[in-house]
């Protein structure tokens, strides 16, 4: 079993939930880290990026990725 690093996780868990929430797969993930430690440990403006494909709201977007996201390997929660 291959151990991936925390931020690689996170890539692959947002593109396994997009694709599952939108039949959409993400190339690349881009990471961010939130200025403030109480918004996370990482973020991404992905939803951004496939608002233009997908031709809906980033925000609808990222609601039907985090209602999509399995929590495991370490990852608890995306918001």
């Amino acid at each position: 079993m291959d151990l991936l690093d925390p931020e690689q996780q996170f890539r692959d868990s947002i593109r396994r939930a997009a694709r599952e929430a939108l039949g959409i797969e993400p190339e690349q993930v881009p990471l961010t880290y939130p200025p403030d430690a109480k918004l996370g440990d990482l973020a991404t403006p992905v939803c951004f990026e496939l608002a233009r494909v997908a031709r809906k709201a980033p925000k609808v977007l990222a609601e039907a990725i985090a209602g999509a996201f399995q929590p495991g390997g370490g990852l608890a929660r995306i918001e």
